[in-house]
Protein backbone atom coordinates (compact mmCIF):
# COMPACT_ATOMS: atom_id res chain seq x y z
CA UNK A 1 0.00 0.00 0.00
CA UNK A 2 2.79 2.05 0.42
CA UNK A 3 3.62 1.58 -3.35
CA UNK A 4 0.25 3.15 -3.88
CA UNK A 5 0.85 6.41 -1.93
CA UNK A 6 -0.59 5.49 1.58
CA UNK A 7 1.00 6.12 4.45
CA UNK A 8 2.18 3.10 6.20
CA UNK A 9 0.69 4.05 9.61
CA UNK A 10 -2.69 4.40 8.08
CA UNK A 11 -4.43 1.05 9.79
CA UNK A 12 -7.75 1.59 8.60
CA UNK A 13 -5.86 0.72 4.89
CA UNK A 14 -4.13 -2.24 6.38
CA UNK A 15 -6.75 -3.26 7.74
CA UNK A 16 -9.00 -3.24 4.53
CA UNK A 17 -5.72 -5.08 3.25
CA UNK A 18 -6.04 -8.09 5.69
CA UNK A 19 -9.99 -8.09 4.75
CA UNK A 20 -9.12 -9.57 1.90
CA UNK A 21 -6.56 -11.74 2.63
CA UNK A 22 -9.28 -14.86 3.53
CA UNK A 23 -6.63 -17.39 4.37
CA UNK A 24 -4.48 -15.28 6.25
CA UNK A 25 -1.53 -16.13 4.35
CA UNK A 26 -0.07 -11.86 4.37
CA UNK A 27 -0.52 -12.55 0.46
CA UNK A 28 -3.93 -11.96 -1.68
CA UNK A 29 -4.03 -15.23 -3.69
CA UNK A 30 -5.90 -15.96 -6.86
CA UNK A 31 -9.39 -16.80 -5.44
CA UNK A 32 -8.87 -14.36 -3.24
CA UNK A 33 -8.34 -11.61 -5.79
CA UNK A 34 -11.40 -13.06 -7.92
CA UNK A 35 -13.54 -12.84 -4.99
CA UNK A 36 -12.31 -8.87 -4.68
CA UNK A 37 -12.64 -8.21 -8.43
CA UNK A 38 -15.74 -9.54 -8.51
CA UNK A 39 -17.26 -8.67 -5.59
CA UNK A 40 -19.74 -5.75 -7.29
CA UNK A 41 -19.57 -7.56 -10.80
CA UNK A 42 -23.33 -9.96 -11.19
CA UNK A 43 -24.71 -11.50 -14.03
CA UNK A 44 -27.19 -8.14 -14.35
CA UNK A 45 -24.19 -5.86 -14.50
CA UNK A 46 -24.06 -4.02 -17.77
CA UNK A 47 -21.79 -4.83 -20.17
CA UNK A 48 -20.91 -1.48 -21.17
CA UNK A 49 -20.17 -0.97 -17.82
CA UNK A 50 -17.93 -4.25 -17.83
CA UNK A 51 -16.38 -2.92 -20.97
CA UNK A 52 -14.83 0.12 -19.40
CA UNK A 53 -12.65 -2.13 -17.10
CA UNK A 54 -11.67 -3.93 -20.41
CA UNK A 55 -8.85 -1.13 -21.18
CA UNK A 56 -7.23 -1.00 -17.67
CA UNK A 57 -5.94 -4.06 -18.45
CA UNK A 58 -5.63 -3.86 -22.22
CA UNK A 59 -3.24 -0.88 -22.39
CA UNK A 60 -1.98 -1.42 -25.45
CA UNK A 61 -5.51 -1.61 -27.49
CA UNK A 62 -5.08 -5.18 -28.78
CA UNK A 63 -7.98 -6.31 -27.75
CA UNK A 64 -6.49 -8.93 -26.03
CA UNK A 65 -5.46 -9.38 -21.98
CA UNK A 66 -2.36 -11.44 -22.01
CA UNK A 67 0.28 -12.66 -18.77
CA UNK A 68 2.22 -9.44 -19.33
CA UNK A 69 -0.80 -7.16 -18.59
CA UNK A 70 -1.79 -8.86 -15.78
CA UNK A 71 1.63 -8.64 -14.26
CA UNK A 72 1.66 -5.06 -14.76
CA UNK A 73 -1.81 -4.63 -13.24
CA UNK A 74 -0.70 -6.36 -9.89
CA UNK A 75 2.52 -4.65 -10.21
CA UNK A 76 0.71 -1.27 -10.21
CA UNK A 77 -1.51 -2.02 -7.31
CA UNK A 78 1.46 -3.11 -5.60
CA UNK A 79 0.83 -6.89 -5.48
CA UNK A 80 3.64 -9.40 -6.31
CA UNK A 81 1.95 -12.28 -8.20
CA UNK A 82 4.04 -15.30 -9.14
CA UNK A 83 4.25 -15.64 -13.10
CA UNK A 84 2.67 -19.26 -12.39
CA UNK A 85 -0.71 -17.75 -10.71
CA UNK A 86 -0.68 -15.01 -13.97
CA UNK A 87 -1.08 -17.87 -16.34
CA UNK A 88 -3.49 -19.87 -14.43
CA UNK A 89 -5.67 -16.67 -14.32
CA UNK A 90 -5.89 -16.46 -18.24
CA UNK A 91 -5.78 -20.13 -18.41
CA UNK A 92 -8.86 -20.33 -16.57
CA UNK A 93 -10.64 -17.68 -18.17
CA UNK A 94 -9.04 -18.21 -22.06
CA UNK A 95 -12.01 -20.14 -22.94
CA UNK A 96 -10.29 -20.24 -26.86
CA UNK A 97 -7.14 -21.42 -25.87
CA UNK A 98 -5.57 -18.52 -27.99
CA UNK A 99 -3.16 -17.73 -24.71
CA UNK A 100 -4.90 -14.50 -24.19
CA UNK A 101 -7.98 -13.37 -22.87
CA UNK A 102 -10.70 -11.22 -24.89
CA UNK A 103 -13.70 -9.38 -24.48
CA UNK A 104 -16.01 -11.95 -24.57
CA UNK A 105 -13.66 -14.25 -22.38
CA UNK A 106 -13.54 -11.44 -19.80
CA UNK A 107 -17.28 -10.68 -19.51
CA UNK A 108 -18.25 -14.03 -19.10
CA UNK A 109 -15.63 -14.47 -16.30
CA UNK A 110 -16.61 -11.37 -14.32
CA UNK A 111 -20.13 -12.56 -14.37
CA UNK A 112 -19.78 -16.47 -14.35
CA UNK A 113 -21.13 -17.56 -10.78
CA UNK A 114 -17.95 -18.27 -8.38
CA UNK A 115 -17.47 -21.51 -7.62
CA UNK A 116 -15.84 -22.44 -3.87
Amino acid sequence: MVSLGFDSKNALIFRMISKLDEDGSGQIEFTEWLHLMTYKVTPTSSRSALEKIFPLYDDQETGLISVENLGRVAQELGLEVPQEELEQMIHRADTDRDGYVNLEEFYTVLTRPIKE
